[in-house]
């Protein structure tokens, strides 16, 4: 019954107890009746103007922080190198979200509902936001270019993004203000209600206690829980009342109060979490402006400190307490002067930071060496912000990089492209009058040291050279091209006669031996020279005159300089020529070995042959060995054809009969080789040849090294079984060291000391201490040259063991050595 009394509409409550009482209990029914109506109306009127209000201040407030983070996002990528049409999409982005926060600005502006101190908080909020617009479309812009400075500029678009939020805060507290206003007004409305129906109540009291207790118990007791609840909802606390369960007025009005209560609370607890994600914003970006790689510090209009992060201070060596907010630039120079980091005159500095210019970049030295680039940015507000970095280790690597480009890193001499400007120079500055030579300059048998003692003994050998060189140009200029070649250039010498001297002085410097790794080493070089304007103006033309010259001075026996002329040219071309042919010779089979035999004195039969290189050429038919065998040697192609000789002569001999030697010339290059064993070996195991038929003919030059590498190689030949043999005896520089050193199989005599036999008396006696000394070491002594009866004679007589020469045979091929043989024997037993 009670609970079918609460769910009864407050107008049937009323006409039900003015049966009795219709007069007062009407005015009473209808007066509560009027207010509730009006109350719900109210209540409607609250949440429809101030929730809405409320949520579009929400809505405004969220795509402030979107357009923000955005912001912040793009200056990110920009400086991480995102793709630019991401950029592009993001920075389109922005503009919108900006645009959509102005229009819900203008929209919020444009509410009737909104009261006087509500309006003037939009359109400040609106001017502020188009403010920060513009500072974010600014930040964005100059990010896309340089994502520093964006960066820089992040903090003067926070700035106005901070005051912004702070003025949507303040609508929002209107908003709250004024609902809490209304609530309270409500409350007011209620209590005058309240007083009323109790006066009309007291008077019905007279004429029904029961229906006015009846009345009280259903509509007032509700009705004060209602106001409690408004008034604990105007205050912010939350209303200890449960009403839910009533269909009647009371319990709708109950239920839109919990719930404009609970979308309050939800409001708030938005705000709060928007309010916390600015809060963590701000301690990023705090962190990232003192964990910069570069010194900041930002002034107002006024040339006073906002902003300084951590590493402005360590750069210039100031305190915290120093560079702080509202410190002037002028007090700031003062401590930088008085710490040593500032060297300009501060008036001066002043008077030049009023500049036109938004953006100002400069590098300046401080006094302590330390190079500082700076940027100053000018801001919209009339400030600035300035950031600084300590380039001095990059300036350093800068530098050091300049000169690595123009200079040679092992002997720190200029490099080709440095030299090359320098002739440039010294051709553009001199007159007809005055002369500009250029010295090219080729270590000779360079190669050898590096196959002999290894690349770091040859690159100290450099090091020493170039140290030489500086000696030697005195005024000049000297220059690493590259490998073993070097250049010079000398302007102003007064004859040729000077730059004649100068070579000398080099090729002396260069001949003297140099101590390297515990090793005495002597190169010596060649020289080529050519003279501007004699012998062209050009830079290049120049340089390829004397390498031209340089060529000569090789060709000529080296150790020697030769001044350019024009036939040289002719004679480089034709050489270059050969070298390419050279090249291929072998591939096509062009090279042919003849074999020169050499006889027994005393049993006056052939031992043995010597095998002889030939070079058939397609166009230019048989060449001699001495045209193309010091270029071979010079060019690295005396390897493949040498290597080519020991087998084919191997080939050769093995189908001779079984008592008959092979002898193989070897170069100093192939000597320097340390697979020479191994490839002796594969040549003998090729043939199927007994390594005692092999015979191995090096010169003395070979050994002027004192190399133990290749002594080793020889010892290991000749306990294969191979016979190893000096050839030229005797025009070498120590010949007798060489016998000591090494235990030779023959000692082959030249043919210079043959030659003269019967006409110098010194000859003879040579040739007579040669084969005293081999019989003595029990080396076989064979004569070469061997042209006349005289000179067979004489050599029988001084007690040789072999003779060679064209008294018995012309080299021959192959091919005719089986008839040569028979014919030969059968002479010299006759």
């Amino acid at each position: 019954m009670i609970r079918l009394l609460r769910n009864l509409p407050i107008s049937v409550k009323a006409f039900s107890a003015s049966a009795v009482l219709l007069i007062c209990i009407g005015a009473l029914g209808t007066q509560a009746s009027v207010f509730l109506s009006n109350l719900k109306a109210d209540l409607k009127s609250l949440s429809d103007s101030s929730l809405s209000k409320q949520q579009q201040v929400l809505d405004i407030a969220k795509g402030a922080i979107d357009t923000h983070t955005d912001v912040f996002r793009y200056v990110a990528w920009a400086s991480t190198g995102v793709n630019p049409a991401t950029l592009k999409t993001l920075e389109t982005q922005i503009r919108q979200e900006s645009a959509k926060v102005a229009a819900s600005l203008g929209d919020l502006a444009a509410r009737a509902d909104l009261t006087q101190p509500e309006r003037i908080a939009v359109t400040d909020a609106a001017t502020k936001w188009q403010r920060y617009a513009d500072a974010a479309n600014d930040t964005v812009e100059i990010s896309t270019t340089d994502p520093a400075l964006g960066t820089v500029m992040l903090g003067g678009t926070d700035d106005e993004y901070t005051r912004v939020g702070f003025d949507l805060q303040t609508i929002s507290s209107l908003v709250t203000i004024g609902t809490r206003s209304n609530a309270q007004n409500l409350f007011s409305q209620a209590g005058l209600n309240q007083r009323f129906i109790a006066l009309v109540g007291l008077v019905a009291l007279l004429l029904g206690v029961g229906v006015t207790f009846t009345m009280s118990h259903s509509i007032v007791a509700p009705i004060q829980a209602v106001t409690k609840a408004l008034q604990a909802v105007s205050v912010g606390g939350a209303a200890d009342v449960k009403l839910t369960d009533r269909s009647d007025e009371i319990g709708q009005m109950w239920r839109a109060i919990s719930l404009f209560r609970r979308k309050l609370e939800s409001d708030n607890q938005l705000l709060g979490a928007r309010e916390h994600e600015l809060t963590t914003q701000n301690l990023r970006f705090d962190a990232a402006l003192n964990n910069m790689s570069q010194g900041l510090v930002m002034f107002d209009r006024d040339n006073r400190v906002t902003v300084a992060n951590r590493h402005y201070t360590e750069i210039y060596g100031l305190s915290a307490e120093v560079v702080r907010p509202g410190c002037s630039l002028r007090q700031l120079l003062e401590a930088r002067k008085a710490a040593g980091t500032f060297g300009d005159d501060i008036d001066s500095y002043l008077a030049r930071q009023h500049t036109d210019g938004i953006v100002e970049r400069k590098t300046t030295d401080l006094p302590d060496g330390r190079v500082v680039s700076i940027v100053n940015c000018r801001m919209s507000d009339g400030g600035w912000v300035s950031t600084h970095e300590d380039v001095t280790e990059q300036r350093r690597i800068e530098q050091r990089i300049t000169h690595m480009a123009r200079h040679d890193a092992l002997t720190g001499l200029p490099n080709r492209l440095l030299f090359r400007e320098r002739m440039e120079q010294a051709l553009a500055g001199s007159s007809r009058e005055e002369s500009v030579a250029v010295l090219s300059i080729d270590l000779d048998c360079f190669k050898e040291v590096n196959d002999t003692h290894g690349h770091p003994a040859g690159d100290a050998l450099l090091k020493g050279v170039a140290d030489r060189l500086r000696r030697c140009v005195g005024d000049g200029m000297v220059a690493r091209l590259g490998g073993d070649e070097f250049a010079m250039i000398r302007v102003g010498a007064q004859s040729t006669e000077d730059l004649f001297l100068l070579a000398e002085r080099i090729l002396k410097a260069l001949g003297e031996p140099m101590k390297v790794e515990g090793h005495d080493i002597r190169v010596g070089s060649s020289i080529g020279i050519a003279i501007a304007p004699a012998h062209g103006d050009d830079p290049d033309e120049l340089l390829k005159h004397a390498d031209t010259a340089l060529y000569r001075a090789k060709a000529d026996g080296r150790r020697t300089f030769r001044l350019f002329e024009p036939d040289m040219n002719i004679q480089a071309l034709a050489r270059r020529s050969l070298e390419a042919d050279l090249r291929g010779a072998l591939d096509r089979g062009e090279f042919e070995l003849h074999y020169q035999p050499f006889v027994n004195v005393l049993s006056n039969q052939v031992t043995g042959f010597e095998a002889l290189i030939r070079w058939n050429h397609r166009d230019k038919g048989l060449i001699p060995p001495a045209d193309f065998i010091p270029l071979a040697e010079e060019t690295g192609l005396i390897n493949p054809i040498g290597d080519w000789v020991l087998r084919q002569a191997c080939m050769d001999a093995a189908d001779w009969p079984a008592g008959l030697q092979i002898a193989v010339n070897l170069s100093p290059v192939q000597l320097r080789n340390r697979a020479l064993p191994r490839l002796v070996i594969l040549a003998l195991a090729a043939a199927r040849l007994d390594p005692k038929r092999l015979e191995l003919e090096i010169t003395e030059t070979a050994l002027l090294k004192d190399d133990e590498a290749l002594l080793a190689s020889l010892h290991h030949l000749r306990a294969l079984g191979v016979r190893i043999a000096m050839d030229d005896f005797g025009t070498g520089y120590s010949s007798l060291k060489y016998l000591r050193s090494f235990p030779f199989d023959k000692i082959k005599i030249d043919r210079s000391f043959v030659n003269e036999l019967g006409i110098r008396l010194d000859s003879a006696a040579i040739v007579r201490a040669v084969a005293e000394l081999g019989r003595s070491l029990a080396m076989t002594t064979t004569a070469e040259g061997v042209e006349t009866e005289a000179q067979l004679a004489h050599l029988k007589h001084e007690g040789c063991t072999e003779v060679q020469g064209y008294l018995f045979s012309r080299p021959c091929p192959a091919g005719e050595l089986a008839s040569l043989i028979s014919t030969l024997e059968k002479r010299i037993a006759a």
